[in-house]
């Protein structure tokens, strides 16, 4: 209803994206799919970290830059979001709305809990108009079709049916452009 009649029209899907049902029909539109098999968004390092959990094959654009290694820590995940956020933050200059902390619940149900400070930083569930400090963190399903510099998967842990998921660990590692730090109970 919203496209001209003589207007274009485009969907755009990913099946190794697909978190919220078992099986999507889309309607036929009298012409066939065209498969889109070049990833225009990642760094060649986050791209072969993906290769693991697609189901299609797909090439990483040739003028993608090689990018910074995928960190994937063990251990304590509220003090290793604090290290990786002074290291990003302090020390590599990079701007916090640049950053974005993913997990596969709610923020108070998460490693952070009720108490939002991780050191010098404040956790946020907001990206408009972040404060002095502020990092804004999403539910991956919520931040579905959205992208960032920096992403953090926060308590990745394979015992939890969201991050045991295959599509759900695609889906939150693939929202990464240029650095990706994956950080595991």
């Amino acid at each position: 209803m919203l496209v001209a009649e003589d207007g274009p029209f485009y969907i755009f899907y990913d099946p190794d994206q697909n978190i919220f049902t078992k099986e999507l029909k889309l309607p036929d539109f009298g012409m066939p799919p065209v498969q889109l098999t070049k990833n225009c968004r990642n760094t060649k390092k986050i791209f072969e970290a993906l290769k693991p959990y697609q189901s299609s094959t797909s090439a990483i654009m040739e003028s993608a830059p090689e990018g910074a290694d995928v960190h994937v820590l063990h251990g304590d995940c509220r003090k290793l979001l604090e290290q990786e956020l002074e290291r990003l933050v302090m020390t590599e200059q990079v701007p916090l709305q640049d950053i974005v902390i993913l997990g596969g619940h709610l923020l108070e149900h998460s490693s952070i809990g009720n108490d939002p400070k991780v050191g010098r930083f404040t956790i946020v569930n907001r990206s408009a108009e972040l404060g002095a400090m502020e990092i804004s963190y999403y539910t991956y399903m919520k931040y579905k079709g959205c992208e960032a510099k920096v992403v953090i998967l926060l308590d990745v842990d394979d015992s939890d049916e969201r991050w045991s998921n295959k599509n759900g660990i695609y889906t939150a590692m693939s929202r990464a452009m240029h650095q990706l730090i994956i950080l595991r109970k």
